[in-house]
């Protein structure tokens, strides 16, 4: 029965000898090296620890050393770069400086022509001796919006030097003010940019011719504005298109203030009271209907 085995192991014996026959003739060739063994082992003890540091895989270590050697190639050509970059913002600036120069020169003429404008606006709202100038400065540095600073002066009275407007005008001077440069923009820029426009205490020392003047600017403003005007003066508030009356009351024993919208002839009533103080007169009533009336052919 273990006769066919043992042919199977004669024919793996000799298969065996064979691969042994094979190695001694390749072990016979090897040459004995002792500095390469030496230096294949320190190659693997490197492979290691760029391994450890770079890996897991080699397959990592290959892949950072191709990062590595590109960034190389951009920073041994960074002077280059650098040299592009030069040119660029030397030209860039070159550009800005003339277009800020050129935008500097329109602002001072535009500057020039609306401060004298302004000026004889103010003329006819009582502050005929009043100076105003838009002053273009340079700035210290370049900025988003050009090398200027521009600044509004203004003084009421002769003798008196030009200083910022915000720290020199009072209240009704500076709303007057507000009023003449306003005014004195007009035209498509009104136009183009619609607005809200709140004035308080614009009629401050003024009554009269000044007062009408006022109003009538007011009613120009109005074309292309919504104009809210807080006044006592009834040559001003004829002309208004919505006239309501503000009063403090006593409500639950607290103090509010009432705001309600006056119809026509309650207008013309209170233009009479404003006219004439508590009592109404038929003058004053009279008064207010002709000033009503003329608002109304102005409007």
């Amino acid at each position: 029965r273990l006769a066919g085995y043992a042919d199977s192991l004669e024919q793996a014996r000799s298969i065996v000898d064979d691969v042994a026959f094979e190695l001694r003739s390749y072990l016979e060739g090897l040459e004995e090296d002792p500095a390469r063994c030496e230096a294949v082992e320190e190659r693997l003890a490197e492979l290691e620890k760029l391994k450890r540091k770079y890996g897991p895989q080699l397959s990592d270590v290959a892949e950072f050393a191709a990062r590595a050697a590109e960034e190389l190639g951009r920073l041994e050509g960074s002077g280059e770069e650098a040299e592009r970059l030069e040119r660029e913002v030397a030209a860039a600036r070159g550009d800005y400086q003339a277009r800020a120069a050129a935008l500097t020169e329109r602002r001072r003429a535009a500057a020039a022509a609306l401060g004298e404008r302004t000026e004889r606006e103010l003329a006819d709202l009582a502050l005929d001796k009043a100076r105003f100038v838009i002053a273009v400065a340079a700035l210290p540095a370049p900025s988003a919006q050009g090398r200027d600073r521009v600044e509004l002066r203004f003084s009421a009275n002769p003798g008196q030097p030009l200083k910022p407007l915000g720290q020199v005008a009072s209240g009704g001077e500076l709303s007057r003010v507000a009023l003449a440069l306003k005014t004195a923009v007009g035209g498509r820029a009104a136009a183009e940019h619609r607005r809200t426009l709140v004035f308080d205490e614009v009629d401050t020392g003024v009554g009269g011719r000044v007062a009408e003047a006022i109003g009538l600017r007011l009613l120009r403003l109005a074309e292309a504005n919504q104009v809210l005007c807080v006044t006592h003066v009834p040559q001003i508030a004829c002309f208004g298109a919505a006239h309501f009356h503000v009063a403090k009351e006593e409500v639950g024993g607290r103090v509010a203030a009432r705001v309600r919208e006056l119809a026509e002839g309650q207008r013309v009533r209170e233009l009479a009271r404003m006219l004439s103080g508590a009592e109404v007169t038929p003058a004053a009533l009279e008064n207010a209907r002709q000033m009503r009336g003329a608002g109304q052919g102005r409007a």
